[in-house]
């Protein structure tokens, strides 16, 4: 047995040093308060002692000397400080157990480990249930509404406090709001804003609370264009258009303006490009869309816009000076408006135009520079306006202009014998009554023209021949002007291409030439009257009178001096 017995040094060692260890934390005697020459206590005497002062039984203790107190142990030696020279008494008259009775010590060591293991694994369980929530729950998008900090705590500094919503705009479009308020004020200044009756201001108010259209914009180009739209929008009065206004029912083909949640490439009268981009605002009904209100500036944006087109609204105002900025616009067409002031002459200069439209407006001022040196230009609509000035004869070096309208004007001076070009077709130079001149010769350079109207003006003199020679030439108008002479047997030679031929309200004189007149076998307009011409509409014209394509439908002469059984003046 004595290989199972431990040294007593080396118990007496351990039992010392634990002391030393624990001290700290039960309040126990230091070691260095022994005595260096005390022999030490075998594991008998230590047992006894222990016993005696602890009147328990020896199985509560470990055969390395430690006691186990509650879930704590602690050796001999901090229990007690007993001099080994001391008697020990023995509690009960019983001898203490010898130390050989390995059994139960190995039972209570057993006990002992089991009920560590047990400790950690409540301590690891519980460090568990604190830490693996902290992972875990980031993991997740809690869809409720996050709590509110109570009125007596204050947020943390790392968390920013709640916000609550704008009325009628969702909390997420709050930020992008204010971008856009302070994006819109770079462009259209901060003054407008002040007005919430402004479309610059409702525009703003309806881009940021369209909240699903903040996840569509990816640029700054973009923005811009749903803003420019916006504004036109409000500017026109869109609330009150017959088709297509924000909310209404009636908008065939298309999707209404103002729709919330829908890209605004897909509203009526709107083309995008791929990258979407506005390319075209065609506002094209006959009938017109009841658009009222300005044009603005912000139209300027648009700047890959390259048709624009309002027709036989009431859109009033002057043309901005940045919407002339544009350098992709070909078609601008403003029709049938109240438009008014100058074209400014710098106007659209850097576009590649090509057809200019802004017939029955009020625009003033003299033809605009940057139109006469267009030479993308093939169609410019002006007529019916309050334009002063010369015709410019730059006009005529513009290789692709086909149609000129420059009637009903106030414009002055000479009809310019280069505006006659070999590439113009349609030529349009009535209504102003300071025009003044004769028709020039020149005019059979003009190969391809189809119509010439000349009317209202002060011009003088005859026909000349070299009009009759025009190929292609199908409506000749030169109505109510001062023109003198005979008409020149040469008309027939337009036998083949004239329809219309109105020479009423001329000073016009001499017999009409009959055999000629009859060669107009597919003309369906001819008037004579209020002239002095004298003579006979033949019976061969007569007879072509009817309602067909190819028939004669109007005829008009001086009844008095001419004899005529058709015509539509005359009484039979």
């Amino acid at each position: 047995m004595e290989d199972d017995v431990e040294d007593p040094q080396s118990v007496s060692t351990r039992s010392h040093g634990a002391s030393r260890r624990m001290s700290g934390s039960f309040g126990g005697y230091n070691s260095s308060s022994q005595r260096s020459d005390v022999p030490p206590l075998n594991q008998s005497e230590l047992i006894t002692r222990s016993m005696q002062q602890q009147n328990r039984p020896s199985a509560q203790l470990m055969s390395n000397g430690r006691q186990v107190i509650g879930n704590s142990m602690v050796t001999r030696s901090t229990q007690q400080n007993v001099s080994p020279e001391q008697p020990m008494a023995v509690a009960g008259s019983r001898s203490a157990p010898p130390l050989a009775s390995q059994p139960k010590d190995g039972v209570e060591r057993m006990r002992h480990w089991v009920l560590v293991l047990g400790i950690l694994i409540l301590i690891c369980l519980a460090v568990a249930a604190v830490v693996v929530p902290l992972y875990v729950a980031p993991q997740y998008k809690i869809a409720a509404t996050p709590p509110q900090p109570s009125e007596t705590t204050a947020p943390r500094l790392s968390e920013a406090p709640s916000v609550s919503p704008i009325e009628s705009s969702q909390p997420t479009t709050e930020d992008f709001g204010t971008f856009v308020k302070s994006f819109a004020k770079e462009i259209s200044g901060s003054i407008v804003f002040e007005d919430p009756s402004s479309p610059q201001y409702k525009a703003v108010e309806f881009i940021a609370n369209d909240a699903n259209y903040t996840l569509t914009i990816t640029d700054d180009a973009t923005l811009k264009d749903f803003y420019a739209i916006a504004v036109f929008y409000y500017s026109t009065g869109g609330d009150y258009w017959f088709k297509c206004s924000q909310g209404s029912d009636e908008c065939p083909g298309g999707v209404s303006w103002m729709t919330d949640d829908v890209n605004y490439c897909k509203w009526n009268w709107i083309t995008c490009n791929d990258a979407g981009r506005v390319e075209d605002i065609i506002f094209s009904d006959v009938q017109g869309n009841n658009l009222t209100g300005t044009l603005t500036s912000e139209l300027a944006l648009l700047t890959e816009l390259k048709q624009f087109a309002a027709i036989n609204d009431d859109i009033s105002g002057s043309l901005p000076d940045k919407l002339g900025d544009l350098t992709e616009v070909t078609h601008f067409i403003l029709s049938n408006n109240s438009m008014s002031g100058k074209i400014p002459g710098d106007f659209l200069q850097d576009s590649p135009l090509e057809v200019f439209m802004v017939s029955d407006n009020k625009f003033k001022g003299e033809i605009p520079e940057s139109l006469t040196t267009k030479s993308t230009l093939y169609q410019l609509f002006l007529d019916s306006n309050r334009l002063s000035g010369s015709i410019p004869k730059e006009f005529g070096s513009l290789p692709n202009l086909s149609t000129l309208d420059l009637t009903e004007n106030q414009l002055s001076g000479e009809i310019p014998d280069e505006i006659y070009s070999g590439s113009i077709q349609n030529l349009y130079l009535g209504g102003s009554t300071n025009i003044k001149g004769t028709l020039s010769s020149a005019v059979g350079q003009a190969v391809n023209l189809v119509r010439l109207h000349i009317t209202g003006t002060r011009m003088s003199g005859g026909i000349p021949d070299e009009l009759f020679a025009l190929p292609f030439l199908t409506e000749l108008v030169l109505s109510n002007n001062t023109l003198t002479g005979e008409l020149s047997e040469s008309v027939a030679d337009l036998g083949g291409t004239l329809r219309v031929l109105k020479l009423d309200g001329n000073k016009f004189s001499g017999n009409l030439p009959n055999v000629a007149i009859d060669e107009l076998f597919i003309s369906n307009i001819l008037t004579f009257d209020r002239n002095s011409f004298t003579g006979a509409i033949s019976p061969t014209t007569c007879r072509r009178k009817g309602l067909g394509h190819n028939n004669l439908q109007i005829i008009t002469v001086d009844c008095n001096e001419v004899t005529c059984s058709c015509c539509n003046n005359c009484e039979e």
